[in-house]
């Protein structure tokens, strides 16, 4: 064990000093502490995955709504009723829709613009989320991520 006395704290640097045992057990530390890192990182990764996922299922579902003539050239989309996801017209937020990150941090989201005004609506359209209903259907599952992670790198504990 490491005591205070017998750390030298120089910045945001300690040096310890101990005996074999205690640099065995400061190894060990070291080890736990990464691997708890790629534990925490695995599962963000595997619930951005998920958010990702969810979002394109439910778009690409196309629930049921009124039929309307839009775009130029006009065509018939069907439009997604009010508090639904919305519906895939031409495949753009679809396809937009990815995750990113780095270290414990991972996003779900999309780069498309009118992806915010879906989520939340405009003065002129009620909102059809579609990224908060994906994250409130995973989030029973969000603990089973860390439990998955947990597993993988149970050994190296």
């Amino acid at each position: 064990m490491v005591h205070q006395d017998s750390c030298k704290r120089r910045g945001a640097n300690m040096k310890f000093k101990g005996s074999v045992k205690s640099k065995s057990n400061l190894k060990s530390f070291t080890s736990f502490s990464k691997n708890m890192e790629s534990v925490h990182r695995t599962a963000a990764q595997l619930a951005a995955i998920d958010i990702m996922n969810e979002s394109k299922l439910m778009i690409a579902k196309n629930s049921d709504g009124d039929r309307q003539r839009r775009y130029l050239p006009k065509r018939w989309v069907n439009v997604s009723k009010p508090g639904d996801p919305p519906n895939s017209d031409t495949g753009r937020l679809l396809n937009s829709i990815r995750f990113w990150g780095s270290g414990n941090t991972y996003y779900a989201g999309t780069n498309v613009s009118y992806g915010s005004h879906l989520e939340f609506g405009t003065l002129n359209m009620a909102p059809r989320p579609w990224l908060s209903v994906a994250l409130l259907k995973i989030k029973k599952r969000m603990k089973t991520y860390v439990d998955q992670a947990y597993e993988k790198f149970r050994g190296k504990f």
